[in-house]
């Protein structure tokens, strides 16, 4: 009994530390897209100021 209950706590650290990971990569992720569409963002309205302009 102590043995499977070790081998269950243990699978499931194992498969907390991966959603970590998950969570972890998919947060990366959503900052890369933001950063991207930040300097998309910017852009445009660098294009707008400099319409404006001339």
């Amino acid at each position: 009994m102590d043995k499977q209950m070790l081998d269950l706590l243990t699978e499931m650290n194992n498969e907390l530390k991966s959603v970590k990971s998950d969570i972890h990569s998919l947060k990366s992720e959503m900052h890369n897209r933001f950063d991207t569409i930040q300097a998309k963002l910017e852009g445009v309205g660098g294009q707008f100021e400099w319409t404006n302009e001339s």
